[in-house]
């Protein structure tokens, strides 16, 4: 079963990039729309989070913030923090145009798995539907080991 996840996952993830970078602009590189689509998840959020999230140095994901600031994709809400604190601890939003964006990407991405899974027999659906919902209750569940090793 962990073999199938495993080969197919990294399919599907292919995929729905290859789908999302069809509506992005083309000022937005594949790691900066995936900053915004976690802000729009966890608005509020730091610039460390987001560097934790992506995997990053805190300084690699300071510039992409500044910069998607300068591109007026993302906002900070500064009555979050207080005025002393870091502009890393910077309480982070999408703008607008960055909300719009990724509702945009996100509309054309799924109408366009709709389509591809329109070929999928209607008896099968109920079943994919309860596998997805399991593997993300088992997925997402807290690791109950320290620090996520076992």
């Amino acid at each position: 079963m962990a073999e199938r996840v495993l080969a197919v996952v990294p399919l599907v993830m292919r995929e729905i990039r290859s789908e999302m970078r069809r509506d992005t602009p083309d000022d937005l590189t594949v790691p900066s729309f995936r900053m915004l689509i976690y802000v729009r998840k966890s608005p509020g959020c730091s610039v460390s989070a987001v560097a934790a999230h992506l995997g990053v140095t805190l300084p690699t994901a300071s510039v992409a913030v500044d910069k998607l600031l300068a591109l007026g994709y993302l906002s900070v809400d500064d009555a979050q923090v207080p005025a002393s604190a870091k502009l890393r601890r910077r309480a982070l939003r999408l703008s607008p145009r960055g909300a719009q964006t990724v509702a945009r990407a996100m509309r054309s991405t799924t109408q366009a798995f709709a389509q591809r899974l329109h070929g999928v027999e209607a008896e099968a659906l109920p079943a994919l539907l309860d596998a997805l919902a399991t593997l993300e209750l088992h997925l997402c569940a807290p690791d109950p080991t320290p620090a996520g090793r076992g």
